[in-house]
Formats: C-alpha cells, structure tokens, sequence
C-alpha cells in the first residue's frame, strides 16, 4: 500500500500526457506497464477470486488507485489500458467505473476524429460483452437480474449504437472495422436474439472495399452458424447477398479470394452446407491458376476439419 500512495503521488507530479518531445511521459509509461501486469496476473492467475476473497482489502485498493487515474489528466493510451486491467481484475464492480469513462469519451471530440480512440473503445466493449456473458449474466431474467448488470448492459448498448451512427456517417480506417468485426461478435455471443440488428452490419464487412477486412471477416463468419440452428436458411440468405456475386467470372479476383476463404471456413463448422460449398469451390478452381491452387488447399482444410479420409473423398 505505502509502494501504491508513493506510485500515484509521482504520478500526481508528472502526469503531463507527453514530454516536450511528444513522447510519453516516464510516470505514464510506468502506468501503462503497471496496468498491463495486473491484466496479465487477473488472466493468468489459477485461483484469482479465491485470491481476491482473501485479500480483498489488497484487491479495492489496487483497482480503486487504478481507477483514481481514470479521472486524471492522461493519454487515452494509459486510460485505455487502465480500463482493460480493471475489467480483467473485477469485472461486477468496475465495469460501471470504465462504462462511465467511455461514454465520456464518445462525448469528446477526438472520438471522431481519432482512429486509436474509436478502435480501444471497440476493444473495451467487446470486453465488456465478453465478461457479460463469461459471468452468467446474459443468461438471468431481466426481472431477477441485478440493477447493476442491467445497467452495464444498457450502458453497453449505448456506446454501441453510437459507434454505429459513426460507422454509418464517416469513414473508418481497415483497422476499425476489424475491431468493429470483433466487437459485434461478442455482443452476438452475449444475446444472438437481442442483437440481430447488427448482424446486416457484421455481414457487410463481406464487401468492404479493404482486402484486410474481408480477409478477416470471413474467419468471424462462422459464428453465425454457431448461434443460429437453420444452417442451410443462414447459408442461403448469406450467400446471395454476400458470398456468391463474389464468386462470378466477371468479379474482381481479390474478392473472389476472400468470398473462397469465407466459404471455407463456413464449410468447417456446418456440414449440411458442405456439398453445396465444395460445389461452388469447384466451380471457382475452373476460372483461374490461382483460384484453383486456393481451391485445392481450402478443399484439404475442409477435409481434413470434417474428418474426410482426404480430398478426394470430400469430393466423392
């Protein structure tokens, strides 16, 4: 404890966001690597709520300092990493001190304009979901459930549809959207249902113009054949809009590449699409050199995930 008060009163002295330079300052990189080493001991840790019912008076102080500095005048980065560091450690009592902190940041004007901003806020939510649904909540009745847990939820859905206002008005860097992509899958995972509105979102990611987005859209494509129980309907509607324009003759290669790989990835986690799938990737090995070494090693994915003997049995 006298180590923490002597930690946060050098902190209180230098907390200047950056040296003259533009640099960090040492006390807020001395923060970040205090934050990111208690984030790895909350993961780590084998027994960490025993821990922390035995040293519970050690724990509050921990978190309260951490979230002292919240409210201090340091860059996002630092408060970025405090926030993850406090959800890790006590998710119930500190996810309404980093909720608060973010819809103060949404309120702010580097929100819009500030890429690492707007991709930490995304980070932070899609944490906050994660922990939602990792701690049983997701799954109480919303008579029985706690004030505070239907608070974080609303919270939660707040800055959620506010970065939707943003996706849908301004242009966001390839990064943003990967963490957009991520974001949107942990609140599917916390409520599929309640959430399906943002499922035309996920799916435009398919299209995106950036190669990299489509490229790791179509490793979080499955997810949706994990929540819902229709596969074939899901793959219908799916491939209509989003997969199958890809994969004419006339498209661009670079999308047919990725609507390949997305193919390949669904085929792994629903059998009652793989025929329909393998078809559409032979189809696609015809049309080029490169599209049929793709095919060739996406059907030996497929194979080898489905339990096939080989290739060429997948293809009998």
């Amino acid at each position: 404890k006298e180590s923490d008060r002597s930690l946060e009163n050098d902190f209180e002295l230098g907390s200047s966001s950056s040296t003259s330079d533009g640099s960090s300052s040492n006390s807020d990189k001395c923060l970040i690597s205090t934050a990111r080493l208690m984030n790895m001991i909350a993961e780590f840790h084998p027994n960490l709520e025993d821990a922390m019912e035995d040293e519970e008076d050690v724990w509050k102080d921990v978190t309260d300092l951490l979230s002292s500095f919240l409210s201090k005048s340091h860059p996002p980065q630092v408060k970025f990493e405090i926030s993850l560091s406090l959800i890790s450690i006590d998710t119930v009592n500190n996810r309404e001190r980093v909720l608060a902190y973010l819809e103060e940041v949404i309120l702010s004007p580097e929100y819009s304009s500030d890429t690492y901003i707007r991709q930490s806020v995304l980070k932070l939510l899609g944490k906050i979901a994660s922990s939602l649904r990792t701690t049983g909540q997701s799954s109480i009745t919303p008579t029985s459930q706690s004030k505070e847990s239907q608070s974080s939820q609303s919270h939660s859905e707040n800055i959620l549809r506010t970065f939707v206002d943003v996706w849908r008005n301004q242009k966001l860097s390839w990064q943003s959207k990967t963490h957009f992509i991520d974001c949107i899958q942990e609140f599917l995972r916390l409520n599929a249902d309640k959430f399906e509105e943002l499922v035309p979102i996920f799916l435009s990611m398919l299209r995106d113009a950036d190669f990299r987005v489509r490229k790791h859209m179509s490793t979080s494509l499955p997810l949706l054949f994990k929540l819902f129980s229709d596969q074939v309907t899901i793959f219908e509607d799916v491939a209509a809009e989003s997969i199958i324009p890809s994969l004419k003759e006339d498209s661009s290669e670079e999308y047919r590449v990725t609507a390949m790989m997305a193919l390949g990835d669904v085929a792994c986690v629903s059998s009652e699409n793989e025929s329909r799938i393998v078809l559409e990737l032979c189809i696609c090995a015809r049309l080029s050199d490169n599209t049929h070494e793709l095919a060739g090693r996406i059907l030996d994915k497929i194979a080898k995930k489905l339990a096939h003997l080989s290739k060429r049995k997948l293809l009998e």
